[in-house]
């Protein structure tokens, strides 16, 4: 998704953005303006406001509301909403400790994933979580990770 709204941001960088409605009345093409968000002269929530204004007068359709709008924001905020919401950025973490009495059974487990193709085994990644092995009642092993630690910051997460 990222990479479609880089793409869109790419597109559409003219300081207005027109858009061409069908009126089926009259069977001609207008020709609607819509200026980009002016993050110096404006509040992003009168920008907020008159963007959805304006989607219901021009009777924009659902599914092109969120290219219009991502199109809408300056270079600067689209940034800053990109970084807010950025969700696939590589981390890292710690390898924890499996508890002596579990680790028998874990690497079993882990040895049958990858046998099952559903691990794969790599030298290296830039993505890792810590893994929690859970004991089933019937004993076996269940392989879980811990992404509470590797959760965006700027995410509240209760």
């Amino acid at each position: 998704m990222e990479q479609q709204i880089a793409e869109l941001i790419r597109q559409n960088q003219e300081l207005i953005r027109a858009l061409q409605i069908r009126d089926h009345s009259y069977n001609h093409k207008v020709t609607v303006q819509f200026e980009k968000f002016d993050e110096e002269n404006e509040n992003f929530d009168s920008f907020i406001e008159r963007i959805e204004t304006y989607l219901n007068v021009q009777n924009v359709p659902i599914v092109n509301r969120a290219k219009l709008f991502v199109s809408s924001l300056s270079a600067k905020l689209y940034q800053l909403l990109k970084n807010l919401l950025a969700h696939d950025i590589p981390t890292d973490q710690t390898v924890q400790t499996v508890p002596f009495a579990l680790k028998g059974r874990v690497e079993n487990e882990i040895d049958r994933l990858e046998r099952e193709g559903i691990m794969e085994k790599v030298e290296s990644s830039e993505w890792a979580t810590p893994v929690v092995p859970v004991v089933k009642t019937d004993g076996s092993i269940s392989l879980c990770n811990d992404y509470s630690v590797t959760l965006n910051p700027n995410l509240i997460v209760p």
